[in-house]
């Protein structure tokens, strides 16, 4: 009886660990899209056997309407790396803030028109998300102005109240005045009529795609002096510059000299001399003393290619500011462009983009080493990246290579330049300093080149002329290009040293007659503006 017991008790003893099962190793392949930036992963401070090292926020750049979501993720780096994500937002170094929330998760809802950034962060490790939140255009639906006829004296004046419905499209939707005869009365931006002689004519106030008409009747005064415009004109137009003359005559006023001006606005509508003179820029300026005259004849260089401008001579006396009819004008096309373009630097450049066959086109996008196009320009589709955004290529830092390993290449082989895969061995992509080159040796135009936007660059060195579409670029699944008529991202061979992720490229911009020359992620979709080698 005594053994039955003790053979029981060896029993209970042994059962339960015989029905305990083995103890696994852990995979240690993980799934590449999986999300370790998740916001219930432990604190990095926590015990975890990985640190948290650095974390990246994809999309890292985004554009986004008032109303519109966008769900954020950070991936913590290195590999296996675990702990909490906090989301926030920053206020911009800019002049127009917009306003987004952000939840725990990184769930962004768009708020109000600006820029915005969106910080992630995990201990000492952060990234940041740059969000444009644009606004909803609102229409104009009618105009009622204050006074529905106006009669006046030469050199009284008297201001139109304007009250745009609905209220809100006036935001977006700025009023402007015109004046049909400004010799009869002039207008200025805010509304303000001033009689300047004699006669009959309207005032054209426009808001948006609506406008109201309000007659003008100037009764007569006697001038104590005369102000004469003569032989207003243009001539000798170029694709980039033009000659203004006429000849300004002043009698009988009080002050002893003046200084006659000419000035001038791109334009696609009809601004008043006023507005030229407010908004537009000095051609040339030269004074005479009073009695007197002057003849001018000057060149104004640096214009816009093939561009519409509104011009107006001016005299601004004690009794007030004189100007002649408004001219119109429109400079010519640019020269044309051949394939190869020498701009007197140490390489000669293509006329045009990889995969285009004209100056204006954009041609094809292509992420940094990549040699094809494809729908999806994201990290999880680029060639040379593995496991959490790590190279296998053009490495020069172990922490940016996969298994921390390092090539030092660092710039492009033939077999990774679209350039040269897609034209020959004669092209490739130029490196950062050659297209730094370029930068520093051109004078650069924003302007609209056969209905494509985009910098002229025209040579300081032979006058040789290149042009350079803002085509945009491609982020994300879409296929399609983003920015486009805003930004152009131009790739150069060249690899960033100091973040391995990232490659050298050039940047233009809307409305900037300057250019940088900067990193952006490899993945990224940018054209391509090839160089080749001069010949011997």
């Amino acid at each position: 009886m005594k053994n039955r017991v003790l053979l029981l008790l060896l029993a209970l003893v042994i059962v339960p660990f015989a029905c305990t099962a083995p103890a696994t190793e852990p995979d240690n392949q993980e799934p590449e899209n999986q999300n370790p930036g998740k916001t219930d992963d432990p604190d990095p401070n926590s015990g975890s056997s990985i640190k948290v090292e650095s974390l990246v926020v994809t999309p890292g750049q985004v554009e986004l309407k008032e109303g519109e979501t966008l769900q954020l993720e950070a991936v913590l780096l290195p590999e296996g790396a675990e702990g909490k994500v906090t989301w926030k937002t920053l206020e911009p170094n800019t002049t127009v803030k917009g306003e987004v929330t952000v939840s725990e998760t990184g769930l962004v809802t768009a708020v109000k028109a600006g820029a915005v950034e969106v910080e992630a962060r995990c201990g000492e490790a952060s990234d940041i998300c740059y969000i444009t939140v644009s606004a909803e255009v609102v229409p104009v639906e009618s105009i009622e102005v204050s006074l529905s006829e106006i009669v006046i004296e030469a050199g009284s004046d008297v201001t139109i109240e304007v009250t745009i419905f609905p209220e809100e499209a006036r935001a977006f939707n700025p009023v402007s005045f015109v004046s049909d005869n400004t010799d009869v009365a002039s207008v200025d931006e805010n509304g303000k009529v001033t009689g300047v002689s004699a006669g009959e004519t309207f005032i054209t106030v426009i808001a948006g795609d609506k406008s109201v008409k309000c007659p003008v009747t100037v009764n007569p005064v006697a001038p104590s002096f005369s102000v004469t415009f003569t032989d207003i004109s243009v001539s000798d137009i170029t694709f980039s510059s033009v000659t203004l003359n006429g000849k300004f005559e002043v009698q009988g006023c009080s002050d002893s000299f003046v200084s006659a001006e000419f000035y001038f606005i791109e334009s696609n509508g009809n601004p008043t001399a006023e507005e030229i003179r407010t908004n537009g820029k000095t051609a040339v300026s030269e004074s005479f003393f009073i009695p007197g005259s002057v003849d001018l004849s000057k060149p104004v260089s640096s214009l816009a290619v093939n561009t519409r401008y509104c011009c107006v001579a001016s005299l601004q006396l004690e009794e007030g500011n004189f100007y002649s009819d408004v001219l119109e004008f429109t400079t010519a096309d640019l020269p044309e462009i051949p394939e190869v373009v020498d701009m007197g630097l140490s390489v000669n450049w293509r006329g045009w983009n990889v995969g285009a066959t004209k100056p204006e086109g954009s041609g094809s996008f292509y992420a940094w080493g990549e040699t094809g196009t494809k729908e999806d320009y994201v990290w999880e589709t680029y060639k040379f990246r593995k496991a959490y955004n790590t190279m296998t290529k053009y490495v020069t830092n172990a922490s940016d290579g996969y298994n921390n390993q390092v090539d030092n290449k660092v710039v492009l082989e033939s077999q990774d330049d679209a350039a040269t895969q897609y034209l020959g061995s004669n092209w490739r992509t130029p490196t950062r300093e050659e297209m730094q080159e370029l930068k520093d040796n051109v004078v650069m135009k924003w302007t609209r080149y056969k209905d494509v936007l985009g910098i002229v660059m025209t040579s300081k060195i032979n006058d040789a002329v290149l042009f350079l579409p803002a085509a945009g670029y491609c982020y994300g699944s879409s296929g399609q290009p983003v920015s486009v008529g805003n930004y152009g991202q131009y790739w150069t061979s060249t690899l960033d040293g100091d973040n391995n992720k990232k490659a050298y490229n050039l940047v233009i911009k809307s409305k900037v007659y300057e250019i940088n020359v900067g990193p952006a992620d490899r993945y990224l979709g940018y054209t391509i503006r090839p160089v080749t080698p001069k010949a011997n």
